[in-house]
């Protein structure tokens, strides 16, 4: 679900808004408009979003960890690793918590 920016043309507010639905569009500033009580104008809340044209953020494929973390690691990062030892037992592996071993 991509991430729009629109710019109230009333409060000039610009706001990020998560898409879940392409045909649920925003057209107002609605309760995001940072005009005060005491502005005399009154559109509060009623400006009208303009779309803006946003730079995507994208992260390059090569700058991505695509390893596997391995048990020492996890331990490390604070998980608690379990192996399941075929006979309906899993057995901890590494890290602080949880119990020594799970009976299924």
């Amino acid at each position: 679900m991509p991430i729009y920016e629109y710019k109230c043309v009333d409060c000039e507010e610009v706001l990020e808004v998560l898409h879940f639905d392409t045909n649920n569009i925003p057209k107002r500033c609605g309760f995001r408009c940072r005009l005060g009580p005491e502005d005399p104008r009154e559109c509060r809340g009623m400006g009208e979003l303009k779309r803006l044209h946003s730079m995507v953020n994208v992260k390059s494929l090569s700058s991505i960890n695509t390893k596997p973390m391995s048990v020492e690691e996890a331990a490390k990062a604070g998980f608690t690793v379990y192996k399941n030892q075929g006979d309906g037992h899993i057995k901890k592996i590494a890290g602080e918590k949880g119990p020594n071993d799970i009976k299924v």
